[in-house]
């Protein structure tokens, strides 16, 4: 498996907030607060998700869940 890709700038500044505003926050927290698993939560944060074994697709959530991440 190759390295992990840059993140894109929605995850950048979705970790920025959750970094700045709870510092304490893990994902896992940040995932509770916003009523979604935390596995989403990451596939948002880091920009993609595995498709098949070393295959990644871009990930881009809706508006209306990213307006939850960052309330």
């Amino acid at each position: 498996m190759d390295d992990k890709p840059d993140k894109n700038p929605v995850g950048e500044l979705l970790e920025h907030l959750r970094k700045r505003h709870q510092p304490s926050w893990t994902i896992r927290r940040a995932a509770q607060a916003a009523d979604i698993s935390e596995g989403r939560w990451r596939q948002i944060e880091n920009g993609y998700q595995f498709v098949t074994s070393g295959q990644r697709a871009e990930v881009v959530a809706p508006p209306e869940t990213l307006a939850r991440l960052v309330l």
